[in-house]
This record gives structure tokens, sequence and C-alpha cells, in this order.
């Protein structure tokens, strides 16, 4: 996927633009999706939904694999379940990007979907600007990244 722009969204009226992404969540198991509205957070580590969203993809939320989830808000039980996540084109709806499958927690009580670091965010540049409240995704190749830091 080529460097695409996305601009801030004020997703239930709250007055407050931020930054908002129209995904697709897929079972590949029972090829059940969901699209929303999900949030870049930089500060999760994992792609969280609402605990809701597993009956409507077709997973029974407790038969997955129990974790302990720490945030904000403070702890919670969670369940993790296998999902793949896609970015459609606001066009075509055809997929710009896809997952490989992934682990995406569901957590009671939850409001908003959230796209975490380890499992989505690690695939692209991503550049916020806001002063012109828009941000924009860049897939990396990971033969492409250079892990090795600068010499001083």
């Amino acid at each position: 996927m080529p460097v695409k722009n996305f601009p801030f969204r004020d997703i239930g009226g709250h007055g407050k633009p931020r930054p908002f992404l129209y995904v697709n969540y897929i079972n590949p198991h029972t090829d059940k999706s969901f699209q929303t509205w999900a949030l870049i957070d930089t500060g999760a580590d994992d792609c969280v939904l609402p605990a809701e969203f597993a009956e409507l993809l077709g997973h029974k939320l407790e038969m997955g694999t129990q974790t302990n989830i720490v945030s904000a808000n403070g702890g919670s039980v969670a369940y993790r379940h296998t999902m793949k996540i896609e970015i459609p084109d606001s066009d075509t709806n055809d997929p710009l990007f896809s997952t490989q499958e992934t682990m995406i927690t569901f957590i009671e009580g939850l409001k908003q979907p959230l796209l975490g670091t380890d499992s989505f965010l690690c695939h692209f540049r991503l550049t916020i600007d806001y002063p012109i409240k828009q941000f924009s995704l860049e897939e990396i190749a990971y033969d492409k990244i250079d892990n090795h830091w600068p010499l001083p």
C-alpha cells in the first residue's frame, strides 16, 4: 500500500477529531466480518474490540485465550481470538491492506475499537499531523526495515 492520507474524524460527536480508520474485522474460521471505525492508538500493544463484537464475528467470547489487560481504566479480564484486519478502499471497498491471521483482544466494557502496535501498526510507517488533523499510513515490508542504530 503506498502512502495513504486519512483525515481525522469526530466519531461519536465529541467535538474532537482524532485518528480513526475505517477497518474490516474478519473471522477467518467463519468468514463473518464487521466494518467499523477504530482509533489509532500508539499506546496500545494489542488491537482490541468491545466484547459484544465477538458474537457478531462468530466467536464464543469465553472460549478464547483468557488474558489480563492493564489500561488507564485499570485491569480487566479479556479474551483473545484469531482475526484478520483489512483496510478497505473508500471507493471500491476492495482491501488496500490485509493482515495475516492475528490475535485480537475482546474486552468487556470497551466502547471503541483500538488499533494497537503489535498486530497492526507494526506494518506501517505512521505519520500524524495534528495541526492539519490528518494521518498517513505507508506499508513497510519487513525486509526493508533497517534495525541498526546509527553510530554517534
